[in-house]
């Protein structure tokens, strides 16, 4: 079976990408973009990704720090319980997609490897009754990460 997808893209081949981040900027989503072009929420993404890449990123770390901006003033003005859960989902939830989308502001990038060497310390102890220096062997090892 082969799997083919410009029928789905057909619909767009005249779409200008500045029309669908101009759209998805004045908080429509995506789903709702897609249905009025008659595609699947899939089809835009990839139709962006093709031909707007650098710009459909931004547009999702713009959106992920409005959604962000948004939990927090709920977490803040959350009068009960289930509110506050809410406000606080919200706010993972928007954490994770800007850890994602934009990693050089909010992700936790590995340290590069070799850079974190382990160091272990053994001490050996004498007998209990005798006065002899303690015994330190360093033992250098490289982590691997």
């Amino acid at each position: 079976m082969s799997l083919s997808i410009s029928g789905q893209l057909a619909p767009l081949k005249d779409i200008d990408p500045k029309d669908v981040l101009r759209r998805y900027l004045s908080d429509e989503t995506g789903a709702q973009i897609a249905a009025s072009l008659g595609v699947t929420r899939a089809a835009l993404s990839l139709h962006m990704l093709k031909h707007a890449e650098s710009e459909w990123k931004d547009a999702q770390v713009v959106k992920a720090m409005k959604r962000k901006e948004d939990a927090e003033d709920l977490l803040e003005t959350a009068t009960n319980a289930l509110d506050l859960t809410r406000a606080r989902e919200l706010l993972r939830s928007a954490q994770w997609d800007l850890e994602r989308v934009c990693r050089r502001i909010y992700g936790q990038d590995a340290p590069p490897q070799g850079v974190n060497a382990v160091q272990i310390n053994i001490n050996l102890r004498r007998g209990a009754g005798e006065t002899a220096p303690v015994d330190s062997q360093v033992i250098d090892v490289k982590a691997d990460r």
